[in-house]
């Protein structure tokens, strides 16, 4: 069977990161920063001693991070390793600052890297690596919208070299969160169709997976184990749609015995595959999608972790 997707490994990055305690220093500590002795000449810029809170201090070093990086030594395209780590660093950053200011940074980032094509071209990269990898820890669609929108209108940057992150936005824009989720037609084992915007419950997970992925087993393990789950779907609240995106039906019925009786168990019902070809941007398997009653998503293609940190949060503060 050939997929357009593949399972995903995430422990396979190693990259250490940070705490952001260690970015938004006390006034006078910037100094002390060990990301200074990584790449010649690079350091963080001073943070005013007149920003006193957090997040004030956070958004003058995203705003102002890249300011003593030497984007003209394209040495460090050929030997990435110590730019990585400040990147990495400065990833790190980003959940403490608002919209605006993470969108002001990447694209401050992006254009002093634009003077020089190539290291354009190369933090480019290294953006797409970190941010969109379906296997990076780093993973986060919100964070990568910004420098595709940079590279969308950037002059700098033929059309052929825009194609893959041309492609890569139309993906991005899919069912992002806070919109409806879009809808499809799937069939069940029984032969019975529906809709998924026709499921009435308070939650749905949508759960994509092949029945070959070892992750896949893992997650659905891990799914029927999680207390959360076990007491929202038993209460009501949750529907979870166990979804085969591929058209092998062969493949689709040895699995019939292997997703839980109180989920949906279903396929694309469509014979051009839409799902997954037109309205999910299935990169990588198992997907998690996360939905509130209307079918807007919570969380998107995202990981048990994540699924499980909110729905314990949720539990707990009802």
């Amino acid at each position: 069977m050939v997929s357009v997707y593949y399972c995903s490994h995430k422990a396979e990055y190693t990259t250490q990161v940070q705490e952001v305690s260690d970015k938004v220093q006390k006034p006078g500590d910037e100094a002390q920063h060990p990301s200074e002795t990584r790449v010649a000449r690079f350091r963080l810029p001073e943070i005013p001693v007149t920003l006193k809170e957090p997040q004030q201090r956070a958004e003058y070093l995203a705003l102002h991070y890249w300011d003593h990086y030497n984007f003209t030594d394209t040495a460090s395209i050929h030997s990435p390793g110590d730019t990585e780590q400040i990147l990495s660093d400065y990833i790190s950053i980003l959940p403490y600052v608002d919209r605006p200011a993470l969108e002001g940074s990447v694209a401050t980032l992006l254009s002093k890297a634009g003077e020089h094509r190539n290291m354009l071209l190369f933090f480019a990269g290294l953006l797409e690596k970190y941010l969109y990898d379906p296997n990076s820890p780093f993973r986060n669609e919100e964070y990568y919208l910004p420098a595709l929108r940079f590279i969308e209108t950037c002059p700098a940057l033929d059309e052929v070299q825009k194609s893959r992150y041309l492609f890569q936005l139309t993906n991005v824009l899919k069912n992002r969160q806070g919109t409806i989720a879009a809808d499809f037609a799937y069939r069940l084992h029984d032969g019975r169709k529906g809709r998924l915007h026709k499921i009435r419950s308070e939650f749905t997970l949508l759960y994509f997976y092949d029945p070959d992925c070892p992750d896949c087993r893992h997650t659905r393990e891990m799914l029927a184990q999680l207390p959360a789950i076990t007491a929202l779907v038993q209460g009501g609240r949750l529907q979870i749609v166990a979804i085969y995106p591929d058209g092998d039906a062969e493949e689709w019925e040895s699995c019939r015995n292997i997703i839980p009786d109180t989920w949906l168990n279903a396929c694309d019902d469509t014979e051009e595959l839409a799902v997954r070809e037109e309205l999910y941007a299935i990169r990588a398997v198992p997907s998690l999608y996360l939905l509130d009653s209307e079918k807007r998503v919570i969380l998107k293609d995202t990981d048990y972790n994540t699924l499980a940190a909110w729905l314990n949060n949720f539990l707990s503060a009802a």
